[in-house]
């Protein structure tokens, strides 16, 4: 067998094997990603530099795409009620911004990680 006739088999070869690959393997399905990308930062004051931080950070996730972050809770104790207002105002001035108290995001991480399917 010359060196020519040697090739095209192999090139024969590997042929049939990828026609058979392609015809037995089955398409890969592409899921929806359930997952929000999202961020938890803790308000424990209402001071002045923290709201410098927080407009400060508003302007850097303003030009982020959307698919690193998507919205940040801004949580605050419940018994601080200086920290709720300054995490309203803030939820207020810009839409990614969402404030819970954390008894409420409690709640409500716990109801959707019961949603959440693993699969």
């Amino acid at each position: 067998m010359s060196v020519v006739a040697g090739f095209f088999v192999i090139l024969l070869v590997i042929a049939v094997s990828l026609l058979v690959a392609f015809i037995f393997s089955k398409p890969v399905q592409k899921t929806k990603n359930k997952l929000k990308p999202f961020a938890i930062l803790l308000i424990t004051n209402h001071l002045p530099a923290t709201k410098a931080f927080l407009e400060y950070y508003a302007s850097q996730i303003a030009w982020m795409d959307s698919e690193i972050l998507t919205c940040m809770f801004l949580v605050y104790p419940e018994e601080n009620l200086n920290a709720k207002a300054l995490c309203e105002d803030m939820s207020r001035e810009h839409e990614f911004f969402i404030a819970y108290s954390m008894k409420e995001l409690q709640n409500m991480l716990d109801g959707e990680l019961k949603n959440l399917e693993i699969s």
